[in-house]
């Protein structure tokens, strides 16, 4: 038994080949509608990942800097409403902090972010940073509505990755980003909150600073028993959501398409609360995967 790899230009060119069989599988960390492939023949199995998108506010600009306007443009989104339009309705991936816990619309209260907003001494307008990307630009769109009905005007700027970071990230020139940060460690919120990390190529990009948080960062990195680690983390996601530096939206799983007759694979690919870092992990037990055998009586 092999492995053959195939490369593609682009997820459709994978997808049209898996359609056609002339692939058993194929993987994207990218948001796709996997319904239109799913048959009695194929299935898609959804690892969680360490990564997750959010709306990273730069509270160290003069828009950002008052934490009433974070609160009202944080309170204006429906993240219902961008699981409908950008993640094919699958509210499950949406998040409600870094540490990957599921979210919904607790916080949605256009109308309290419309009065917040009205009550402003002038018309607010955010430019916002999106790297070109597909499920991007429909979350920023869906976020620029948002906005739209309460009063506050979005202009989307769109660059490539590369460009977002050479041109925006290093140089901490934006109102907003939307962006992926991928954790190596979901309990290690150390790269991207702590204020040591403000300054490129620190993570910490909406240049968030919180003396209690860092301490409580610093508390969460030096304990080794679990529940107690556990406190300290959901202590400091408790000062984020009143801190409001981002609109945390969603984590997209890693998506393995594969015939329905290959098992093992979802046996192997993670398991409860464990999330992939890296779509090459997968491989890491593809020795377990087996083509399924059926008796035959003659």
């Amino acid at each position: 038994d092999r492995f053959s790899f195939f490369f593609y230009e682009n997820e459709e060119g994978a997808e049209n080949a898996f359609r056609l069989r002339e692939i058993d599988a194929f993987g994207t960390a990218s948001v796709i509608d996997t319904e239109p492939l799913e048959s009695a023949r194929s299935r898609a199995i959804s690892v969680p990942t360490t990564r997750y998108y959010a709306l990273f506010f730069n509270v160290a600009s003069e828009l950002f800097s008052s934490a009433a306007t974070r609160r009202a443009l944080t309170e204006s989104v429906s993240k219902e409403n961008i699981a409908a339009e950008v993640l094919f309705g699958k509210e499950e991936w949406l998040i409600e902090n870094p540490s990957f816990e599921r979210g919904g619309d607790e916080l949605h209260n256009p109308e309290r972010s419309r009065e917040t907003i009205a009550n402003a001494d002038e018309n607010i307008i955010v430019n916002v940073v999106v790297p070109d990307v597909p499920h991007l630009r429909k979350a920023a769109e869906t976020i620029r509505s948002a906005w739209n009905f309460v009063g506050v005007e979005g202009r989307m700027t769109y660059a490539e990755p590369r460009e977002v970071i050479e041109n925006f990230i290093k140089t901490g020139n934006y109102d907003a980003i939307l962006f992926g940060n991928t954790l190596e460690n979901t309990q290690d919120l150390f790269p991207f909150w702590h204020s040591s990390q403000r300054i490129y190529p620190g993570l910490n990009i909406s240049l968030y600073r919180n003396q209690e948080v860092d301490s409580l960062i610093e508390t969460a990195r030096k304990e080794s028993r679990k529940e107690k680690r556990d406190a300290v983390v959901q202590l400091i996601n408790a000062y984020l959501t009143e801190d409001n530096p981002a609109i945390f939206l969603y984590s997209v799983p890693y998506t393995y398409m594969t015939r329905s007759d290959i098992g093992g694979i979802a046996e192997t690919l993670g398991g409860e609360d464990v999330r992939m870092a890296n779509p090459a992990e997968r491989f890491s037990r593809a020795g377990e995967w087996f083509v399924a055998q059926a008796r035959v009586l003659e």
